[in-house]
């Protein structure tokens, strides 16, 4: 295992090693995942984290207010003693259903973001897990309740350093839920 390490981080032994995502979860209609916008983190500094859902063409999950059917997307926390979080931070939704039944949510793909602080202490050098429990309903012709628990490990460290790829995907969720707030939805 310490050779596939080394290998891995190459030339550039003397620098850590990045925060790595989840391990993605596949399922049948749709892939979930939790990444974090920092590959490291530093005490008492709020950091941003996402949960990214892939859904399969034609299948769908909801928003915060999924309209007159569905389910919104649930993410219930297990963290360090001392760790706090916010509320999910939920992009713009579309609109589907028809003349009947209106209903809010998204296609293709989501990524639900939330906060977290840690506290102002914590020993550089260490890891911390973060843990979210998620549960959500995919529909497409019919719906699927899905569950899903997935682990970050993240290290601490004195400065904070963001990952290289998830920090632009929550970058880019972070401005699709700014103009939605500027156009008023909710």
């Amino acid at each position: 295992l310490l050779w596939v390490i080394l290998a891995i981080r190459g030339a550039n032994y003397d620098r850590p090693l990045l925060a790595l995502e989840s391990a993605l979860e596949e399922r049948e209609n749709c892939t979930i995942e939790l990444i974090s916008e920092t590959a490291s983190i530093r005490s008492g500094e709020s950091f941003t984290v996402g949960v990214w859902i892939k859904m399969e063409p034609g299948w769908h999950t909801y928003w915060r207010n999924p309209g007159d059917s569905g389910m919104p997307t649930r993410v219930k926390w297990i963290l360090p003693e001392g760790f706090n979080t916010g509320e999910i931070q939920w992009p713009i939704p579309k609109r589907f259903g028809d003349e009947m039944v209106t209903n809010f949510g998204y296609e293709k793909e989501v990524v639900l973001l939330t906060e977290i602080t840690p506290p102002k202490l914590l020993p550089i050098g260490t890891e911390v897990d973060l843990v979210a429990k998620v549960s959500w309903l995919l529909c497409k012709d019919v719906c699927v309740p899905e569950k899903a628990e997935l682990t970050l490990r993240l290290p601490i460290e004195e400065k904070s350093r963001l990952h290289p790829e998830w920090s632009k995907v929550i970058q880019e969720t972070r401005r699709q839920i700014r103009k939605g707030e500027n156009n008023g939805s909710d």
